[in-house]
């Protein structure tokens, strides 16, 4: 069958397993990712994820920093299909009307539009969560529903585990969709309920601190929501502990896993050899 002139547009790790699999039965003619930012104490420029698989396989990328330059990009690739997932940024209306853009969103649209949407499932407790491909709009996470696939959330998952789970259920979805020639009527999609959306913002530090005025379910929550990386943390003696594992036990939290500022992971047990006050916990 005639394959498509695809394009990839995608930033951190979670489209990984996607962009493997279309690597391994596509045709790509490009990928699209986000300019290199500087990251760690250094401050030395690193590449995102799909850049460097970009890089080994050799195929040509583009990192547009403006709107115009998205355009640009995309214009010079000539692409019959465009797939984004965790891009990054919204697309113009002047791509997604002249281009078919599929986006994967990592949530079960309208739930959880924006930019955290396994976190909030996870300070949510939710026990199910899953993967919306959608014909994008220029609109944050507005476009047609094409098909879901669910993906459920046990009590033991915390981010990466989930992410994990979400990032394999969006290759399967990718796999199904270019499985054979796509109709281009199929890929309107149905228009989402927007009386139904909810929305989960860009995260920062302060969403992950705990505090003791708050409920063990809160606490279990956010530890779930951020372990392992970033974290949820709380001060004591002026020093951040990172809590990433825990438990509820008659209605109180019990710690299992932290990470004491400048020192490695370790059980909870062993912090309290060294430091026998213990964590003060909510």
């Amino acid at each position: 069958m005639k394959k498509e002139r695809l394009v990839f547009m995608g930033t951190p790790d979670i489209c990984l397993p996607s962009l493997k699999q279309l690597l391994k039965t596509q045709q790509l003619v490009g990928i699209v990712t986000q300019p290199d930012k500087p990251q760690g104490r250094g401050q030395k420029q690193r590449f995102s994820p799909v850049k460097q698989l970009a890089l080994d396989h050799q195929i040509p990328i583009a990192q547009p920093n403006t709107k115009d330059a998205i355009k640009d990009a995309l214009d010079a690739f000539h692409p019959t299909l465009i797939i984004v997932f965790a891009y990054g940024r919204i697309l113009p209306k002047s791509v997604t009307d002249q281009y078919i853009c599929l986006n994967l969103h990592a949530s079960l649209l309208p739930a959880y539009r924006g930019a955290s949407p396994i976190q909030a499932a996870l300070l949510n407790n939710d026990t199910q969560t899953g993967i919306t491909l959608m014909r994008m709009n220029e609109r944050m996470d507005e476009g047609n529903i094409i098909t879901q696939q669910h993906c459920d959330i046990t009590q033991t998952d915390n981010l990466e585990s989930l992410h994990d789970k979400l990032a394999d259920c969006s290759a399967n979805m990718c796999t199904q969709l270019l499985s054979q020639p796509i109709a281009r009527t199929a890929l309107e999609g149905l228009p989402q309920d927007h009386q139904q959306a909810s929305y989960c913002k860009k995260l920062q530090s302060e969403d992950m601190a705990l505090s003791l005025d708050e409920s063990a379910i809160t606490w279990l929550a956010k530890i779930r929501a951020f372990s392992p990386r970033p974290g949820a943390y709380l001060i004591q003696q002026g020093k951040r502990i990172k809590i990433l594992e825990a438990e509820i036990k008659d209605n109180k939290i019990h710690l299992k896993t932290v990470k004491p500022e400048g020192k490695p992971s370790m059980s909870y047990h062993d912090y309290c050899l060294g430091h026998p006050e213990g964590i003060t916990t909510c």
